[in-house]
C-alpha cells in the first residue's frame, strides 16, 4: 500500500485510520491501495492579502485529512466521510462516472456537476477534484470507478483550510491510485477548480499550496505573484504559533 504525507511522527494516527478503513470499506470491493494525508494550515503572515501580491508565511497544523482510495469495476464512485462536514448530510454517497460527461461525450460544466450533489454537498469537493483532473487531461479516465474513505479532524469554517486539505488529500489519492506523476501545480489546479467552480467557495492562493507543500515546524514562504513558492523557513526551537477561533467569517 502506498502511504503519502504521513511523516512527522504520525504513525499512530495513520494506523488508527487504517483500522477505520478496515471497518468502513465496502464489502466485496478491492482493498484500498493508497492512503494520503493533507494537513490544515495556519496563516502566520500575509495570507489574508494573497491577491495583492504579498509575501505570505504559512504553517501546517496537526489536524489533517486522511484519504484511502481503491479501485472499483462497476463505473461508479463511492465516498464515505468520517468527521468531515457531515452535519445533517449523508456520510456515504455514490454516483455514476456518467455524471462527468454530457450525452456527446464532452465533460459537463462545473455548474451542472455541482447541481448533481444537492443531496450531499460535501461530496462536491471530491467530484470537483475528479472533474478538474479529467478536464485538464492529467487523468485520462477513472477506469472502472473509485472507492474513497476520508477522515478529518480539522474544524470547518475556521480559516484552517479544511476544504483545501480535503481536496488535496483526494487529489493525491487519485493521482497515486492511477499511477500519475503529477506536479504540485497540476494537483493544485484541479483542487482550485473544485473549490471555486464546483463547491463555489472563495478563491485563495495559499491554502492548497500549504496543505500540499507545508512542513511541520516550518513556515512556507509564498510570494503571491501569483504563487511563487520560495521555500521553507525553519522555526526557532521552541517557537509556536497559535490560532484563536473567533467564530467570524472573512468578508
Amino acid at each position: 500500500m502506498s502511504i503519502t504525507g504521513t511523516e512527522n511522527g504520525l504513525s499512530t494516527r495513520t494506523e488508527q485510520f487504517l483500522r477505520l478503513c478496515e471497518q468502513r470499506w465496502p464489502a466485496g470491493q478491492p482493498r484500498p491501495t493508497v492512503v494520503t494525508r493533507a494537513p490544515g494550515r495556519l496563516d502566520c503572515m500575509g495570507g489574508m492579502a494573497d491577491f495583492s501580491g504579498t509575501l505570505a508565511l504559512q504553517t501546517t497544523i496537526e489536524q489533517s485529512v486522511y484519504a484511502a482510495a481503491g479501485r472499483r469495476d462497476d463505473q461508479r464512485v463511492r465516498v464515505e466521510s468520517v468527521g468531515w462536514n457531515c452535519d445533517g448530510q449523508p456520510s456515504v454517497f455514490e454516483w455514476s462516472l456518467s455524471c462527468f460527461y454530457q450525452s456527446d461525450g464532452q465533460f459537463v460544466t462545473a455548474d451542472t456537476l455541482s447541481s448533481k450533489f444537492d443531496a450531499c454537498p460535501w461530496a462536491r469537493h471530491i467530484a470537483g477534484v475528479c472533474l478538474g483532473l479529467l478536464e485538464s487531461g492529467d487523468l485520462p479516465h477513472l477506469a472502472g470507478g473509485v472507492n474513497l474513505v476520508i477522515q478529518s479532524d480539522i474544524p470547518s469554517q475556521a480559516g484552517l483550510a479544511s476544504s483545501a486539505a480535503l481536496q488535496v488529500a483526494c487529489a493525491q489519492a487519485l493521482a497515486a491510485l492511477f499511477d500519475l506523476d503529477l506536479s504540485a501545480q497540476q494537483l493544485v489546479r484541479a483542487c482550485r477548480l473544485a473549490n471555486t467552480e464546483v463547491v463555489k467557495n472563495e478563491p485563495g492562493l495559499v491554502d492548497h499550496l500549504t496543505c500540499l507543500l507545508g512542513e511541520a515546524g516550518a513556515l512556507l514562504e509564498i510570494r503571491c505573484q501569483p504563487e511563487d513558492v520560495l521555500g521553507s523557513l525553519q522555526m526557532p526551537k521552541g517557537a509556536t504559533f497559535a490560532g484563536v477561533y473567533s467564530g467570524l467569517r472573512l468578508p
